[in-house]
């Protein structure tokens, strides 16, 4: 509204925050992929199939999406369809992404990292994927969460409290010092540093979704959700 995304520390934080959240959902991928391999299978040749998988499925993804997207939204205006076309892009990426091994996040990150670029901003379109995200999509993905929190754990040890403590400080400390070192690499005022440090410093449903994928595959405990 006050037009802050034109400055740079705002490009800047966009930017970085795509970058991290993609590095980790690859990074989750290969965890993941790595506690279901089957025992007969050599690390190396797992980790080579897997790295194979996952480009083919970005190259594929990179030529395929764009130009089905172009054809669909010159042939059909109807705000529904175009509705339709942009979740079933979606899911159609998060089950090829489970068909080869890796997590429905990561394929749904992707096709919307492609759709942003072909669906303008302000838009019918892009009001109603809005609307739908956050009338629907993210409360349900919260509650359901929220139903799985143990806030009694919070309580009954020291273990959870010094999970939450760890995860508050490090994650804190590190997007302060990250965004304070860009302004001063880019020579940037110190407000754009501010400006960068507060839309970073307080992202978690990326971590959320992660840690839920780790819950289900025994990767991590109850205390690290709680926390």
């Amino acid at each position: 509204r006050y037009g802050l995304q034109r400055h740079p520390s705002v490009a800047l934080s966009v930017g970085s925050s795509m970058i991290s959240l993609f590095l980790a959902l690859v990074m989750l991928a290969a965890l993941a992929a790595m506690f279901t391999q089957t025992e007969n299978t050599s690390t190396a040749l797992f980790f080579l199939l897997f790295l194979l998988k996952l480009a083919a499925f970005l190259a594929g993804s990179v030529i395929i999406i764009p130009r089905l997207t172009r054809y669909f939204l010159r042939r059909y205006s109807d705000a529904v369809m175009q509705y339709i076309f942009v979740m079933a892009v979606m899911f159609l990426s998060a089950a090829l992404t489970n068909l080869i091994g890796l997590e429905g996040i990561v394929g749904a990150f992707i096709s919307g990292l492609i759709l942003n670029r072909y669906i303008p901003h302000v838009s019918p379109l892009m009001n109603r994927i809005e609307f739908i995200g956050n009338a629907l999509f993210i409360p349900y993905f919260l509650i359901g969460v929220g139903m799985l929190i143990n806030m009694g754990t919070l309580f009954s040890g020291d273990s959870v409290v010094w999970v939450v403590l760890l995860i508050a400080f490090i994650g804190t400390l590190g997007k302060a010092v990250a965004a304070y070192a860009s302004s001063l690499m880019f020579r940037l005022p110190q407000r754009d540093g501010n400006m960068m440090f507060g839309l970073t410093s307080a992202h978690a449903a990326g971590a959320i979704a992660m840690v839920m994928v780790g819950l289900r595959l025994d990767m991590v405990t109850d205390d690290m959700l709680n926390g």
